[in-house]
């Protein structure tokens, strides 16, 4: 489910803040208490998951990875969770992490039958085209 304006917690734009301006650390301890004292949110899962392959290391890679999945858990249905994670798993090494790689159908599926021609869709959409040669996703 898409979270609405009511439904986003103040500490995701506390969380957030550090995360646009780089201080990745800051925006993941951050993100990471307001999900132990708030409970879920698709949008601190989401800052999880964008702050840690920012730091563009394997390890950061799998917690992101760890992230997203946890989140979509929790909110399967919320768009930008989906299109981050499809992101992410775009972005990886179809080589070195095939596992990931092939998830991007399971993940863009859902985003086409939930909004399609949304934000998140058409972003996934534009990654995805030259990632695989293709002028839109398939199906």
């Amino acid at each position: 489910m898409q979270a609405t304006d009511q439904d986003v917690p103040p500490a995701y734009a506390t969380a957030q803040a550090p995360l646009m301006t780089g201080r990745l650390a800051q925006a993941r301890n951050t993100a990471t208490e307001a999900l132990k004292t708030d409970g879920p949110s698709a949008q601190l899962f989401l800052v999880l998951g964008q702050a840690h392959p920012a730091e563009d290391d394997d390890d950061h890679d799998n917690r992101a990875e760890a992230a997203h999945q946890e989140g979509l858990r929790e909110f399967p249905d919320d768009l930008g969770l989906l299109a981050a994670y499809a992101e992410l798993c775009l972005r990886s090494d179809h080589l070195d992490r095939p596992a990931k790689f092939r998830r991007v159908p399971g993940l863009t599926g859902p985003l086409r039958e939930l909004e399609p021609g949304s934000t998140a869709a058409l972003r996934v959409e534009q990654i995805l085209a030259p990632a695989h040669g293709q002028a839109a996703l398939p199906g």
